[in-house]
């Protein structure tokens, strides 16, 4: 990297201040419990017992996209819905701490917080013990969630998919609604494999590569069934771009192109290596790459620049212990540190 390239990428970075994102999903809380262990439990050989040393507790989930949006600078506001519960008391209070509105917070008596609590012994994960509610929204906390996305100030929205019932038929109509009356609104959806159709609307995709080849298989099974020719993801759901994490292997970015004599749109891939990273911990490295697209994009900046940023996100996330969010300084860091 050269010091042409590295102003570059600082002056996108400089964007993200003040961006307003509306962060809507999946809202968890993400505990972490572990030790060293050095016996057999008498009751079952199997079992290893663990010495507890520590105990982290961080938001997850839709939560964590808010906190990785917050930390590269973005004004903040979270909507999502929790149980009426401890859990989501202390979401809250941990959100208000680094400045995140959980103003479109919503608390439903009969669901609770999603919580994942991962076991640990000596920094390896051995179990994990969730506790969720998976069944879609009620109907009356769909439209409630709808109303506060319409109100909601925001350039940005970012959509953050765990598939555990937030994100029904009626908030996604209600996101189409909003893109509707404010056509400037970029929005941005981290999915799940689900029906591609679910995520109309939407400006840009960035599933992992699983994700991916799962929406697109879905997507030409649809196509043969109705008997033509098989559209892109892309076509299809008349997306301006998808970036396809690929874990140590980098990313892809698909994007549409047009010619100067074309009249129809080419879809062009365009591959980006993994950077040589020591990876500690994957889990939030989707948000944290998802993120910083989002916010390059805001910026103002190309797709490819865009994805670049994100790319490095991605991989300084992944170096951390933990749901890896990343900021802005540490991103500033590394270019810094490319340069000769």
């Amino acid at each position: 990297m050269n010091a042409s390239d590295a102003k570059l990428l600082n002056s996108v970075i400089d964007g993200f201040f003040g961006q307003r994102i509306l962060v809507l999903g999946d809202v968890m809380l993400d505990i972490t419990v572990g030790g060293p262990s050095h016996r057999r439990s008498p009751e079952d050989a199997s079992a290893p017992v663990i010495l507890q040393q520590y105990e982290n507790v961080q938001p997850g989930g839709a939560a964590n996209a808010a906190m990785c949006l917050r930390s590269l600078g973005a004004e903040v506001t979270l909507c999502g819905v929790t149980g009426a519960d401890k859990e989501s008391e202390s979401l809250r209070s941990m959100l208000a701490v680094h400045e995140i509105s959980s103003a479109g917070f919503l608390q439903d008596k009969s669901r609770v917080t999603t919580r994942k609590t991962r076991i640990e012994i000596e920094q390896r994960q051995i179990a994990r013990i969730d506790k969720e509610t998976v069944e879609p929204l009620s109907l009356k906390a769909s439209m409630l969630l709808g109303k506060a996305i319409m109100g909601a100030r925001a350039d940005g929205m970012f959509l953050s998919d765990y598939n555990k019932g937030v994100l029904t038929h009626e908030v996604m109509l209600a996101v189409r609604e909003r893109v509707a009356v404010s056509p400037d609104l970029v929005v941005l959806a981290d999915p799940k494999a689900r029906p591609p159709e679910l995520y109309a609307g939407v400006h840009h995709l960035t599933p992992n590569a699983r994700e991916f080849s799962e929406l697109n298989r879905t997507t030409a099974a649809r196509a043969m069934s109705d008997r033509r020719p098989t559209p892109s993801l892309l076509e299809d759901l008349g997306l301006d771009s998808v970036l396809v994490t690929q874990g140590a292997e980098g990313a892809e970015l698909h994007r549409t192109s047009r010619g100067l004599h074309e009249s129809l749109p080419r879809f062009l891939p365009q591959k980006l290596e993994g950077l040589p990273v020591e990876v500690r911990d994957v889990s939030g490295a989707g948000d944290a790459s998802a993120a910083a697209y989002l916010l390059a994009i805001l910026a103002g900046a190309d797709l490819s620049i865009c994805a670049h940023l994100a790319n490095i996100v991605g991989a300084l996330s992944v170096e951390k212990w933990g749901p890896g969010v990343v900021s802005s300084r540490e991103v500033r860091e590394y270019i810094q540190a490319q340069c000769p």
